[in-house]
């Protein structure tokens, strides 16, 4: 009995065999669709995630910019001359982080409909 698949004793030939097997000889193989490109949808799924992802970020530099100038339009009691000056430069710094977002946003597509 040479052990071979048969339910026969272990030999060194079957041990042999079974180290030079991968994984990739073990798993069943794998039917695709050819219409089916992974790496495309994962790239298109990766540009509406950036964008998705981009939007978040205009949002929240809106909120904050609409906070700070509400914020020195009212004029608090706590806020000094040097606080109305550094809210007006962070007013202008994100002001400008805003259109560049804005500008970038215009620039990406989403190929997801």
């Amino acid at each position: 009995m040479s052990g071979r698949g048969t339910g026969g004793s272990i030999n060194s030939d079957n041990i042999i065999e079974l180290e030079s097997m991968s994984w990739a000889d073990m798993e069943p193989p794998v039917e695709t669709p050819e219409d089916c490109d992974m790496e495309e949808r994962k790239l298109e799924e990766q540009a509406c995630l950036h964008l998705s992802h981009l939007w978040s970020e205009a949002r929240k530099k809106r909120n904050l910019l609409n906070y700070l100038r509400i914020t020195v339009q009212s004029e608090p009691p706590c806020l000094t001359e040097a606080g109305i000056k550094d809210y007006q430069q962070d007013i202008s710094r994100l002001d400008d982080e805003l259109q560049t977002l804005l500008g970038e946003i215009t620039l990406v597509n989403c190929p997801i409909n």
